[in-house]
């Protein structure tokens, strides 16, 4: 494990933090130019689909208390006993899991001292967010709920990657519970994204929720019982936004451009990364139709090991950029676990229609894929039906 000055210096820092008798426990890694911090968080996926907030839940307790409570247990709690549930106090139907039923959950098995306190905290800004997601895991050694997908799903965040000299956020790993689908390699624990693919496409404004809506939501540690959320107080920081670094006109430059995302912030070296991608070799570019506005087409990059996949990265199509990367071993050495021409045959199975051309791997979100891993293949009928297969081979219609 290497340590920069800068490392050393805050660790020592979290060290003097420590006193809260929260734990202190970090992967702490750099090269002279960036550093790494990434919590030891334990990993559960969702049990049910709509159960990522009690996956959050059973994540960051058992990160302090050592103990895994039961999601069930977490969501709908003992109608006998004090606890009644995550899913309590929400301020509309649909809120499986609202920040304030999160807050409270945490607040009740955690226990901080006083008067530190969990809360939930609703900012105008993303990037005075982002700052405090990271002074989070910096300072605090705590990871943190957000709440993204405009309100629809949470991911814990729980490392983060700095340059040094000035101290830049280039991104976050986080911990995605969305990784119950069974047979499939991707994503789940230690998703790397850097901060342009993290506000622009997750960590987006709420919509419904009342006094959330329209804001960028977390749910947060800090010792002081609150912070402000207008501005930042004592970190001083820059957040990196790449601009375009130009439109890949070849699949070299997609590949080259994911090996240098994946080198800039020091996956390579990463506990998460680094033997995943110790050996593996980039394989042929994914390229995937975005189906929302707000984003651009990208690029898959797998990269093999050992006849399996054992990463991927993600390149922005229209810019050029390293967006994210994702690791763990996919269950074969073909990323897509449906063909093309499965897929043809389940559409025309499904609703017994001729298709007016051939199909398009799409992907934007919803409830059938929250991760932009999970494409899904697009199928337009004859009569201008869109029909959808995802990669576990189910039909649905949009």
């Amino acid at each position: 494990m290497k340590k920069t000055l800068l490392a050393t210096t805050v660790l020592v820092t979290m060290l003097a933090i420590a006193s809260l008798s929260l734990p202190v426990s970090a992967n702490v890694s750099g090269d002279g130019r960036k550093v790494t911090f990434n919590l030891d968080v334990p990993y559960h996926p969702e049990a049910i689909g709509g159960f990522c907030g009690a996956a959050v839940a059973q994540m960051w307790i058992d990160y302090n208390t050592g103990t895994s409570v039961d999601q069930w247990e977490l969501f709908y709690g003992d109608p006998d006993g004090p606890w009644d549930g995550i899913y309590m106090n929400n301020p509309e139907p649909g809120w499986w899991t609202s920040p304030q039923g999160l807050e409270v959950a945490m607040n009740w098995y955690v226990q901080p001292t006083d008067p530190a306190t969990i809360a939930d905290y609703s900012y105008d800004n993303p990037y005075v967010a982002v700052a405090y997601q990271a002074i989070s895991i910096i300072f605090y050694n705590q990871p943190s709920a957000a709440l993204v997908w405009d309100g629809d799903h949470w991911m814990l965040v729980k490392g983060v990657v700095l340059q040094l000299n000035p101290m830049v956020i280039k991104g976050f790993y986080v911990h995605d519970p969305y990784g119950f689908q069974e047979g499939w390699g991707f994503p789940g624990p230690d998703v790397f994204k850097t901060v342009k693919a993290w506000v622009n496409a997750h960590f987006t404004p709420t919509i419904g929720g009342e006094i959330w809506h329209g804001k960028w939501v977390t749910v947060e540690y800090h010792p002081e019982a609150t912070h402000p959320t207008g501005f930042v107080q004592g970190f001083s920081y820059t957040i990196e936004i790449e601009s375009s670094r130009g439109e890949p006109t070849t699949f070299k430059d997609v590949v080259n451009e994911a090996q240098r995302g994946l080198s800039e912030n020091g996956l390579y070296d990463s506990d998460s990364f680094g033997s995943r991608l110790k050996g593996a070799k980039a394989t042929f570019p994914i390229r995937v139709q975005s189906l929302s506005e707000n984003l651009n087409d990208y690029y898959i990059v797998p990269f093999e090991k050992g006849g399996k996949i054992s990463a991927a990265a993600i390149v922005d199509a229209v810019t050029g950029d390293f967006l994210e990367a994702t690791c763990g071993f996919a269950t074969t050495a073909d990323y897509l676990m449906i063909s093309n021409n499965q897929a043809e045959e389940i559409i025309q199975k499904y609703i017994g229609k001729e298709l007016a051309g051939p199909l398009e791997l799409v992907w934007m979100p919803c409830s059938h894929s929250w991760q932009p891993y999970y494409p899904f293949w697009l199928g337009v009928t004859v009569d201008g039906d869109q029909i959808f297969v995802d990669m576990n081979g189910v039909p649905f219609e949009a």
